[in-house]
């Protein structure tokens, strides 16, 4: 085979990458990039991760790092085969050290290239949890009976269903799905629902349960960023 001489260092090589030898060509060829400085937001009281211009349920801070870091590498379109190793150091609870490793195939030659980044962590409130510290809410569940007052067992019932469903809200990914108040009453009890969406659920759930029917009625009071009525729903138990 005929050797080729690259026409930037001199050197004697089998084959050419854009005019060069393949040293001079990953000379410059940049295979990672990597900011050396990275601000994440967490939510200091539910853990929640601030990307991409909204909070997402990820996992513990060591997970929420790391993924900080795999959105910010870059990696080069050229590149296939890619490996990725990030491996995290906490240095204080605020601040992690991350270095990455990337092996790669590009034009057909193994490459291998490595970047180390400082991760700060930003503890604030998520929307979630400043609305619900808050008191803020969309609608009320006004559970009663029908012809009578609801029993403390029913009342305890219809409040574990409540909490229950909130809980499998969350996990599905409705930041909104909470009860920012409990009021008992003696007609029975008011619980205060960050999302109508939630009310509804949880109004179904309870009637599947116990039985008895429910009811959406608007009001002009409690709007919600000034645009829509709050919505009273009456959760009606069986006589």
């Amino acid at each position: 085979m005929n050797s080729i001489t690259c026409p930037k260092c001199g050197t004697e090589c089998d084959k050419l990458f854009d005019s060069v030898c393949r040293d001079c060509f990953f000379e410059t060829f940049k295979l990672i990039d990597l900011p050396l400085v990275l601000h994440v937001k967490i939510c200091s009281s539910c853990g929640a991760y601030f990307h991409r211009s909204r909070w997402e349920n990820i996992g513990n801070l060591e997970e929420v790092v790391l993924k900080a870091v795999e959105n910010a590498l870059f990696i080069h379109d050229e590149a296939g085969d890619v490996e990725l190793y990030l491996e995290p150091k906490e240095i204080t609870p605020y601040i992690y050290m991350v270095r990455a490793e990337v092996d790669a195939i590009v034009r057909g030659e193994p490459v291998h290239a490595e970047a180390a980044t400082e991760v700060r962590v930003q503890r604030i409130a998520c929307d979630m949890c400043s609305r619900e510290s808050g008191g803020y809410f969309e609608a009320i569940i006004q559970i009663r009976a029908a012809g009578r007052f609801p029993t403390e067992e029913e009342k305890r019932r219809c409040s574990a269903i409540a909490r229950e469903a909130m809980e499998s809200m969350k996990k599905k990914g409705d930041r909104l799905a909470f009860i920012s108040d409990y009021q008992e009453q003696k007609e029975g009890i008011d619980l205060y629902m960050g999302s109508m969406n939630a009310s509804r659920q949880v109004c179904r759930m309870i009637i599947s349960e116990l039985g008895g029917s429910f009811a959406e009625s608007p009001t002009l009071v409690g709007m919600k960023d000034g645009k829509k009525p709050l919505q009273d729903y009456f959760c009606h138990a069986p006589s």
